[in-house]
């Protein structure tokens, strides 16, 4: 039986954090053994992920990592535990949670609004079938409205998170103002995208080894999230 006392444990935090100041990998390597990088709009200083990245690169290309997004395409933006850059190479993973999202029904907001949201729904398909573009660039008989707090007020924004979430829609570019590019999430992936089908089993495996490696010791609560 292995035993490590708690300086053994925090040291093998840190280091597979990449938080010791070891020797540093390569961008996507990095990326690869943190798992994610999760991304957040608030800028107090820079943006989230380029914190993140910095405080274990140090001063990094930040277009290199641009350039994995948007050009080679190793990265993608999807749910992680929130929102955040995640690696095209484990799409099996993130496609096992697209399926399951699709298998849902309807929330009840959505049901009650539906007479409005499913003609827009199948608009808004067809505009992005036409090519990538921001939001606010769609050529839409109507964009109606509905009060909010939390959302800008479009039934439209609703409607991509809805088919963000459930693999429909990806993240093309973020050209201006940190303003993303949608389109349609079958002609974004490589050829090299690997499409097995996993189940739910085989994506519990991969991701509870995935999240020990990354976090280096962890409880089980630390280990789920």
């Amino acid at each position: 039986m292995l035993t490590l006392t708690k300086q053994d444990v925090r040291r093998l935090a840190i280091s597979r954090q990449h938080l010791d100041g070891a020797e540093r990998p390569s961008l996507l390597d990095m990326i690869r053994d943190l798992g994610c990088v999760q991304l957040d709009p608030i800028r107090h200083v820079e943006r989230t992920h380029l914190l993140v990245l910095w405080s274990r690169l140090g001063v990094f290309d930040v277009a290199e990592l641009e350039r994995l997004r948007f050009e080679e395409r190793a990265l993608f933006e999807y749910w992680a535990h929130a929102a955040s850059l995640v690696l095209t190479e484990e799409w099996p993973v993130h496609n096992w949670y697209m399926r399951h999202l699709q298998q849902k029904p309807f929330s009840k907001w959505f049901e009650e609004r539906r007479e409005v949201m499913e003609p827009l729904l199948e608009e808004m398909v067809a505009e992005f079938q036409a090519g990538p573009k921001m939001s606010r660039d769609l050529n839409l008989t109507h964009d109606p409205r509905f009060d909010s707090r939390w959302w800008s007020g479009r039934y439209v924004s609703i409607l991509i998170d809805h088919l963000w979430s459930r693999g429909v829609l990806t993240v093309y570019g973020r050209p201006h103002n940190n303003h993303r590019v949608w389109g349609l999430a079958e002609e974004f992936w490589p050829d090299w995208t690997p499409r097995e089908v996993w189940t739910e089993e085989q994506v519990t495996r991969f991701s509870v080894q995935k999240a020990v490696r990354a976090l280096g010791a962890a409880t089980p609560k630390q280990i789920k999230q």
